[in-house]
């Protein structure tokens, strides 16, 4: 598990640790990822003295809470919020009773290992370079297909990126990947400004939700006649991009590599 206090900068410069974005920066949080390829896990959380059972579609025994999951490899974080009369302190010391270890290990669990990650640099913006596509082949060569899913990965097969086949893109394919993802953030990042300026809190202000759930008030983006794609990529594209610290980066990569798309030229 990694425990992180929000805030605290890196020993290698001025910049902070975290780079994580959302709006609550003073809490103390803990992350762990795990991969149930290697069987079903169990997160124990202190107090309620809950007993879950993460699992891809295995039997669970009784007395535990199982919780079945589409894919293999997960992440959580919990935030540990202190109550009134109790301390930061008291709210890191309850983060570190949280165990998670495998089922097979359940009736003698190694120590929890946790890693104190406030002078780790925790780079967390997408990249929109050849690495998100390197990304997307980390993913589909790993995780399990669902049926919604076949289109798309017939199409990822077309430009190499296919599970059991290494993903190394040359020459004109590299070049155009290069200049797709670029086009791609200019593209998310209008859709994404056009989405908020048609759900303004008053018709003379600037303000609205980032949050522009799908038309059943929730966050899958499916229907009963189609997946809305533009609706969710321009969602979550917001919850994982601080446009203008991610459209720095990007700028850069387009000077570097020469590209003079989406308006920016270098």
């Amino acid at each position: 598990m990694v425990t992180c206090e929000r805030g605290k900068p890196t020993k290698r410069s001025t910049h902070y640790a975290d780079e994580s974005t959302h709006c609550r920066s003073t809490f103390p949080y803990i992350a762990a990822y795990t991969d149930l390829r290697k069987g079903p896990v169990v997160l124990e959380i202190p107090a309620k003295t809950d007993k879950a059972v993460l699992n891809y579609k295995a039997a669970v025994p009784p007395g535990y809470l199982p919780i079945t999951t589409e894919s293999y490899r997960i992440a959580f974080a919990f935030r540990a919020v202190h109550l009134a009369g109790a301390t930061e302190a008291d709210a890191y010391a309850y983060a570190k009773t949280l165990r998670m270890y495998y089922l097979a290990d359940a009736t003698n669990p190694k120590p929890q290992r946790f890693i104190d990650a406030s002078s780790m640099r925790y780079p967390t913006l997408p990249f929109y370079d050849l690495r998100y596509f390197q990304g997307l082949y980390d993913i589909v060569s790993v995780e399990p297909v669902r049926t919604r899913d076949k289109v798309m990965l017939g199409m990822l097969a077309s430009i190499g990126i296919e599970p059991g086949k290494p993903f190394n893109p040359q020459g004109k394919l590299k070049a155009a990947m290069e200049r797709a993802i670029v086009d791609a953030y200019f593209y998310l990042e209008q859709a994404s400004y056009d989405v908020f300026a048609a759900n303004l809190y008053w018709p003379n202000r600037h303000w609205s939700s980032t949050l522009q759930p799908d038309p059943a008030d929730g966050f899958e983006y499916v229907t009963a006649e189609a997946i809305l794609l533009d609706a969710r990529a321009v969602q979550f594209f917001v919850g994982i991009s601080f446009l203008w610290a991610t459209r720095g980066l990007l700028e850069q990569h387009v000077r570097d590599v020469g590209l003079c798309v989406g308006g920016i030229a270098p």
